[in-house]
């Protein structure tokens, strides 16, 4: 793999990011022993760079981090976000979590109401006081003095058109505290509001199976000097599914959106098995510098690195693949 530096502060992260937020436990299952042992694999066969957040799993997701990373501070990147809070009745919610995971077991409907019950309980908070709270718990949960990267947990229009929350980045960067200024949009039409603000890093959801050419956007950022990483380019779990059994629901209620991305699996599929294609694809012929992945299972991490360390495609198959990904809707 190859690794992509932040020009401004010279952090270095690996092209793979591995992302921890189903690692802490979730309303149906939860295994220290298993968690940690995935982290610990993942710096072992080389992934440097770790993406967590304040709220995945109620904090327990940084925790873990912490407890692995600190034996290995020096070589490894930790990318956290702030942004998000618990309510107090989401923290009272994240006590009796271990009660609640016994009661609904992996009853569907069960799972389903819990989710939208911690939902609810998320607000988000980009003030100065409430960005600096949630930093420093990061950096204890962490057990860090500094957090490489710290990330802007999807915020929105108004928070970056008026400007403040890159100034309060500026300044724990001055104190120290974090190394490089990050953000995690929900929208590409965010990404502009970044431009010249002194961001390094930028999560946008790479849409391989349906969305549009962001050749101009990614052309934009690096110019400014910031790392994009694909964040989800499986598509949400989707490249697992038959895609007979995809839905508008999950395009954005866009037929049209929903065919394409049939289509694209279909040439996917001539290719060979399609985690592994997009997979190839990210590693040797994307726009993108760095793409974030997850798993909660150690085998499926173990065959993520088999593929990772297999030989570079030659240059018929990177172009092959190039050309498939190039979106044709502009």
């Amino acid at each position: 793999m190859k690794d992509a530096i932040l020009p401004a502060s010279k952090v270095s992260i690996s092209q793979a990011i591995f992302g921890t937020s189903r690692l802490g436990g979730t309303v149906q299952q939860y295994d220290k022993k298993k968690s940690l042992a995935i982290l610990e694999k993942a710096v072992d066969s080389g992934i440097t760079t770790f993406d967590t957040a304040n709220i995945y799993a109620q904090g327990n997701s940084e925790k873990l981090l912490g407890a692995v990373v600190k034996r290995h501070r020096e070589k490894v990147v930790i990318a956290t976000k702030g942004g998000y809070a618990l309510s107090s009745k989401g923290q009272l919610l994240s006590l009796v979590k271990p009660m609640i995971r016994k009661v609904i077991g992996s009853r569907p409907g069960l799972v389903r109401a819990a989710g939208k019950v911690r939902g609810g309980q998320m607000k988000q908070d980009f003030s100065r006081t409430g960005l600096t709270k949630s930093l420093d718990d990061s950096l204890k949960r962490l057990n860090s003095d500094y957090v490489d990267i710290y990330q802007l947990h999807s915020p929105d229009q108004e928070t970056l058109e008026k400007g403040e929350v890159f100034e309060i980045l500026e300044d724990f960067k001055q104190a120290g505290k974090i190394r490089a200024a990050g953000v995690s949009l929900l929208s590409w039409e965010h990404l502009s509001n970044c431009i010249g603000k002194g961001i390094e890093f930028a999560q946008m959801e790479a849409d391989f199976l349906s969305g549009i050419d962001r050749g101009r956007d990614l052309t934009a950022a690096a110019k400014d000097g910031i790392v994009v990483a694909a964040r989800q380019p499986f598509g949400s779990g989707l490249v697992a599914k038959d895609p007979k059994d995809w839905t508008e629901e999950q395009f954005g209620g866009d037929s049209e959106r929903l065919e394409r991305a049939r289509q694209r699996m279909a040439q996917i599929k001539e290719i060979g098995d399609p985690f592994k294609v997009i997979l190839r694809h990210l590693l040797h012929s994307s726009q993108y510098p760095t793409f974030l992945f997850a798993t909660t299972n150690l085998q499926h991490l173990e065959s993520n690195f088999k593929i990772m360390g297999e030989a570079r495609p030659d240059s018929e198959e990177v172009n092959a693949l190039a050309k498939l990904f190039v979106e044709t809707l502009q």
